[in-house]
């Protein structure tokens, strides 16, 4: 499993190392919606610091959305942070953010840990 899901009283933080697919980003969003901690968090932080390869293909990104508007309506409030420390990740955003619509939570992007706490302030 490429990934690790860190809990804290306010929010929560997906991990994601080496060579990342449609189905681990689906099932870390699965364990995480699904997890009875996830109503009182207000913010979420996908870390793909760590990660050397995202591989989404269409399909991966439908169903990510899918999921990602049923847990909006259990909280949407939720503050969303995306880690994307190199270049070769933006078409990923690009493409989460483009493909027909946007995603059910604003996606704030930074390129480190300290920046992206930065903005959290």
């Amino acid at each position: 499993m490429p990934y690790e899901i860190k809990w804290s009283p306010k929010m929560v933080r997906r991990i994601f190392f080496e060579s990342v697919s449609g189905w681990d980003m689906l099932k870390s969003s699965l364990d995480v919606y699904a997890d009875k901690r996830f109503d009182q968090i207000d913010y979420q932080i996908i870390d793909f610091s760590k990660a050397e390869k995202l591989k989404f293909v269409k399909l991966d990104i439908q169903k990510i959305d899918q999921i990602e508007r049923a847990a909006k309506k259990s909280n949407w409030t939720l503050s969303v942070f995306v880690i994307f420390p190199s270049d070769q990740f933006e078409t990923h955003l690009w493409f989460l953010k483009s493909y027909g619509r946007e995603t059910a939570w604003h996606i704030v992007k930074a390129e480190s840990e300290k920046e992206l706490f930065g903005k959290i302030k």
